[in-house]
């Protein structure tokens, strides 16, 4: 009951989430050119089911920004298995969060340290901390970036029904080719 009034609170003072209208509804709204998703688990879909059903256009490159992974690297496995693109990118946080240790021996994936990601990692208190959630994915025609509560981890996507996550997040689309984590200052040169 509390989370439904906390999001009922954001909801009613938040311009951009009162464009869905109910809390917890798929619509689609264009704004700026970009057209966006609320996403979560729950009414017998996942999070990742439902970002599948909106990315239908073949995906070149995954970026994944998270402090948490599983520790097998199943979702990000299941990522790979499900668009096929042929970079995925992930920023990792080794001293503050849970890496994919079985997944950093696969050279499929390319894996940066956070400090390293970070425009401005001169603040070295700052560059430790990663708390960020995002999930980018370039296609052909576009890019879509999934901000939000979700770690990088199967529950947190729904991809379990034993232990799935409450999670929500909005999916941004833009069939501008827009680089968003580029946008907020993220840049993936320096690879472990």
């Amino acid at each position: 009951e509390a989370i439904k009034c906390q999001l009922e609170w954001i909801g009613a003072c938040s311009e951009g989430l009162q464009r869905f209208g109910t809390i917890g509804s798929h619509a689609e709204v264009v704004a700026n050119e970009q057209e966006l998703w609320f996403m979560q688990n729950g009414d017998g879909s996942s999070i990742l089911d439902r970002i599948s059903n909106v990315i239908t256009t073949p995906v070149t490159e995954i970026t994944i920004v998270s402090p948490f992974y599983d520790q097998d690297g199943h979702l990000i496995q299941e990522l790979q298995k499900r668009f096929s693109p042929k970079t995925t990118k992930c920023a990792i946080h080794p001293d503050g969060g849970l890496l994919p240790h079985l997944a950093l021996l696969d050279k499929t994936y390319s894996f940066y340290h956070w400090a390293d990601v970070r425009e401005d990692s001169s603040n070295t208190d700052e560059a430790k901390r990663l708390h960020a959630k995002a999930f980018q994915f370039k296609s052909t025609i576009g890019t879509s970036l999934l901000v939000g509560s979700c770690n990088a981890t199967p529950a947190a996507f729904g991809m379990s029904t034993s232990s799935t996550n409450t999670e929500a997040g909005i999916l941004v689309y833009s069939s501008k080719g827009k680089d968003y984590l580029n946008d907020l200052g993220l840049s993936f040169h320096q690879q472990i």
